[in-house]
């Protein structure tokens, strides 16, 4: 890309969220929108009459004329195409999990350290408005609760909810916490697949915060929420609406009192606020607000969780 061009970007893989990737990259006027490819031909045919965008039939030729990629291909082959595209030069942002292993996310930051390329990951409730602001008021966290409901989707088939769902959470609690984990304990039972639909962790960091995360994907309605209590304050954010409350603490004459907060929000699209800091992030080769790094933490955590999940499974049969 010359100073004087345009970035470059293409998306690889359009199902369900992949079309908003394309729907979005292809109007923003800060990059060129390369155009689309997926494996299946019907599905570029359809999207890219529907968008008025490129399609291609080669994924060899939308890498070639694009400068960075949005990789939004079942989790299985996110390692194989990130990696082909490395190792073309390109600048690429993969949707969460980063892979399907922490041995390939390790290859991944391996490659890209080498070649000098930026991996973001897609972990979009770090682009939550509400989550955004809600950073601004973070200390010292002491207790985490969050709940992550949604009905059941027949189109995630190929992981469990932990991968599919509290990954997000795991990755926030990094965020907000910033101290190592400590211990671990996990339960969950499949309903209405053979992986675990519904799940609950209790995590402990080494800083004594504990963060206590149920995610079920067999819920009647959705609810996407988080409560943090720290010494000076206690914050709600229900991230849907987006709604923010703080509870502050404050001393008024030596007495404790309740200061109540609820700051205005925008209602931006979070996939958008997520693509535009990619796409910054690759103009001004910075670091990405949400690294490979921190892609492969959350991955390892979750993994985890999903192996205390069959356990516990292998317990309540017997």
């Amino acid at each position: 890309m010359s100073k004087s061009s345009k970035l470059s970007v293409g998306v690889i893989g359009v199902g369900h969220l992949g079309f908003h990737h394309a729907r979005l990259l292809s109007t923003m006027n800060s990059i060129q929108f390369t155009g689309i490819f997926d494996s299946d031909t019907e599905r570029v045919k359809s999207v890219s009459e529907e968008l008025k965008i490129p399609g291609y039939e080669s994924l060899d030729e939308l890498i070639k004329d694009s400068d960075a990629l949005s990789i939004v291909v079942p989790t299985v082959n996110h390692f194989e195409i990130a990696q082909i595209c490395l190792k073309q030069g390109k600048d690429i942002f993969i949707e969460k999990p980063i892979t399907k292993n922490v041995a390939e996310a390790d290859l991944l930051i391996e490659l890209s350290k080498k070649l000098g390329n930026i991996i973001q990951v897609g972990h979009i409730e770090r682009f939550n408005s509400g989550m955004l602001e809600l950073e601004k008021h973070i200390t010292a966290p002491l207790f985490i609760e969050s709940h992550r409901l949604a009905p059941f989707t027949p189109r995630i088939k190929d992981v469990g909810v932990v991968l599919d769902l509290m990954i997000h959470d795991i990755d926030i609690a990094f965020q907000l916490v910033h101290s190592p984990i400590e211990e671990i304990d996990a339960a969950g039972i499949p309903i209405l697949t053979p992986h675990e639909d519904i799940a609950n962790a209790r995590v402990r960091f080494k800083s004594g915060c504990i963060a206590n995360i149920t995610v079920s994907r067999v819920s009647d309605k959705k609810m996407r929420k988080i409560r943090i209590f720290q010494e000076d304050a206690y914050l709600s954010l229900d991230y849907t609406i987006p709604e923010l409350k703080i509870y502050k603490k404050t001393m008024v004459n030596n007495l404790p009192e309740i200061i109540f907060q609820n700051p205005k929000l925008t209602a931006e699209e979070p996939l958008k606020t997520e693509l535009e800091s990619f796409i910054e992030t690759v103009q001004k080769r910075s670091m990405p607000k949400v690294t490979a790094e921190a892609g492969r933490d959350a991955l390892e955590i979750a993994i985890k969780v999903t192996e205390m999940t069959e356990s516990y499974r292998k317990v309540i049969k017997r």
